[in-house]
């Protein structure tokens, strides 16, 4: 095939060259006039012409034809040069391949003729190629020609080209995806061990608690629950109990002490009370017959006494005025007379001075005395009743006292029993157990990493004393290990509870542990997500919380998947994501909305939308350029 195409190669521009000097030779067709029927039916060829198209060219290129299968003779052969038709016709040629200088071709029918000017072209038969320069090689099929006229004495028939659309063929491909992200091994029960002593000094004197070591379990050390982890030295608390002890006891008699003078102090309330009480009913008595009967018969006596003189002056003037007449009557000797007037005329003036001396003395205890003796009585009624009522208040108060000095004395007691029990039970930290089973390692864990290791040694030495409330031991449980992961943003949405994968420590780079997720947080922590994974580990294997490493998860695993390049998926007015799959029969890029997956690299999956064996471009922009 290779000779027989290079021999028509060589052909053609024979050929070529023979036509443009028939071509300058002979007048130019106006392409208005039909052809005649012997222009129309090249000699040797019997088949007949085919009907004529339409004036108007095709914009899109036909269908390419094979580059290896013979095309058959076209039914219509050039317009000027009918003669030399049966020469280069008389064998089969392949489809016509022409290559044309950089201005545009125009496509026409086989009966269409388009003139354009002023560059020169080359006419070519169905059979013949024509070659210029620089375009690259077009393939048309013999059907189609486009003839070009430069001038009116030119004609030339030039094939169509077809546009070349760079696209690649979908395939369905394994697809595999691998996070890694940072693991720090953890333990679910870790138990950090601290002195936490109740009782710390003696309330009488300045002696402390201390905790000096005597013998202390080595680091790395296997322990069952209720070993003994540390011993100390016990000199110190032996002399604080015995304080506390004595302590104890006087709080105890203080308030045994306490309570018989309470009991005492409530039976002479008591009694106390009473008294008071009676005081003042009979204070309250002696006012209310002081008030009844005392001004009463104070105003009844005065007033008879002025009432007795009044009257006793009364009837010695009258006594007088009687016997004054009747001696005149009666006309007795002088000297008789006399002697009764005299006497009876002093009898008047006693009555009268008593009459006098009663009026007077009434007034002023209406008036004066009987007023200030009421007052006096209130007065005194006041004062009695205020000195009871302070006596009564004086009696409660002291009760009162006695009974806050009794609880008082209670809640030291109370207080002094408490700091007793709990320096005995202080006493059982001097050997220190272990709570739990595991393995005892020296310092704390603090966000997955052990810190004060080195002081820890430091205070477990003998002699040494132990500060209170510090961890300085922590005892793990080696077979409940798992991973507390960190994940950056960029991996979370990759990742799902129970994916498998592989942790390899840091101290045991040659080991890969299995893996797999068992929890993921729903909430990011600051820039990251966190989250644990379970490990299998191998048999003879221990890892200790604090270790770090990196675990690698199987995170995406498909047998097949579509993936094509990110730049061949766009993005359409509605935001919708596409690509262009390419007709091959009508050499055309059809748009196909698809659905995205999986981004990796510079590559995206297609979930839906396409198929394998699609040929897909490889930029859509492309078509709208």
């Amino acid at each position: 095939m290779r000779k027989i195409f290079t021999f028509s190669f060589v052909l053609c521009i024979v050929l070529a060259f023979a036509s443009l000097n028939l071509n300058a030779e002979e007048p130019t067709q106006n392409p208005a006039d039909p052809p005649n029927a012997e222009e129309q039916k090249p000699a040797g060829n019997p088949t007949p012409a085919p009907e004529k198209a339409p004036e108007k060219a095709p914009e899109k290129a036909p269908e390419q034809a094979p580059e290896k299968a013979p095309a058959p003779a076209p039914e219509k052969a050039p317009e000027k040069a009918p003669e030399q038709a049966p020469a280069q016709n008389s064998t089969p040629a392949p489809a016509q391949t022409s290559t044309s200088a950089p201005k545009p071709t125009t496509t026409t029918t086989p009966t269409q003729t388009s003139t354009t000017a002023p560059k020169p072209t080359t006419t070519t038969t169905p059979a013949q190629t024509s070659t210029t320069a620089p375009k690259p090689a077009t393939t048309t099929t013999p059907a189609q020609t486009s003839t070009t006229t430069p001038a009116p004495s030119q004609t030339s028939t030039q094939t169509a080209t077809k546009k070349e659309w760079k696209t690649f063929e979908l395939k369905a491909v394994p697809l595999s995806i691998n996070v890694e992200t940072t693991g720090i091994v953890w333990a679910e029960e870790v138990t950090p061990i601290k002195l936490s002593p109740k009782t710390t000094s003696s309330s009488t004197t300045t002696s402390t608690l201390t905790f000096k070591v005597e013998s202390a379990v080595k680091h790395g050390t296997t322990v069952k629950a209720g070993d003994v982890l540390v011993k100390f030295k016990k000199d110190d608390y032996n002399a604080l109990l015995l304080d506390q002890t004595l302590d104890m006891q006087l709080a105890e008699i203080a308030y045994k002490r306490a309570k018989l003078s309470q009991k005492t102090a409530d039976v002479n309330f008591a009694i106390t009370s009473k008294l008071v009480n009676r005081k003042k009913a009979d204070r309250l008595i002696k006012w209310e017959f002081a008030q009844k009967y005392d001004v009463d018969l104070m105003h009844r006596k005065y007033g008879l006494s002025f009432e007795s003189a009044t009257q006793a002056y009364e009837n010695q003037k009258a006594e007088l005025e009687q016997l004054s007449r009747m001696y005149k009557a009666e006309e007795l000797n002088e000297q008789s007379e006399e002697i009764v007037l005299q006497r009876q005329r002093m009898a008047f003036k006693i009555a009268q001075y008593d009459y006098d001396f009663a009026k007077a003395r009434n007034e002023w205890t209406n008036k004066m005395l009987i007023p200030r003796i009421e007052e006096d009585y209130k007065d005194t009624f006041d004062k009695d009743m205020a000195a009871i009522e302070q006596e009564v208040a004086e009696l409660e108060l002291t009760r009162k006292t006695m009974e806050i000095e009794r609880r008082k004395l209670n809640i030291q007691y109370t207080k002094t029993v408490k700091k007793f029990n709990d320096l005995k039970a202080d006493g059982e930290l001097f050997e220190l157990k272990a709570p739990k089973d595991g393995i005892v390692l020296y310092g704390s864990l603090e966000n997955g990493t052990w810190v004060n290791y080195a002081k820890s040694l430091t205070y477990l030495q003998p002699g040494t004393e132990i500060p209170k409330e510090t961890v300085f031991m922590t005892i793990v449980n080696p077979d409940k290990i798992f991973l507390k992961l960190t994940i950056s943003e960029s991996c979370y949405a990759r990742l799902a509870v129970r994916q498998k994968g592989w942790f390899v420590a840091a101290s045991w780079p040659e080991v890969e542990i299995p893996a797999e997720i068992t929890s993921l947080d729903s909430v990011i922590s600051g820039t990251e997500y966190y989250g644990t994974a379970s490990l299998a580990l191998p048999p003879g294997m221990q890892l200790v919380p604090g270790l770090k490493g990196k675990m690698t998860i199987a995170a995406v695993r498909k047998s097949t998947a579509l993936m094509v390049p990110a730049t061949a998926v766009d993005r359409d007015e509605d935001l919708q994501r596409f690509v262009y799959v390419l007709d091959e029969a009508k050499n055309e890029p059809v748009k196909k909305p698809v659905k995205i997956g999986i981004k990796t690299g510079e590559k995206l999956e297609i979930l839906d939308g396409v198929s394998a064996g699609m040929k897909i471009l490889e930029d859509p922009k492309s078509v709208e350029n």
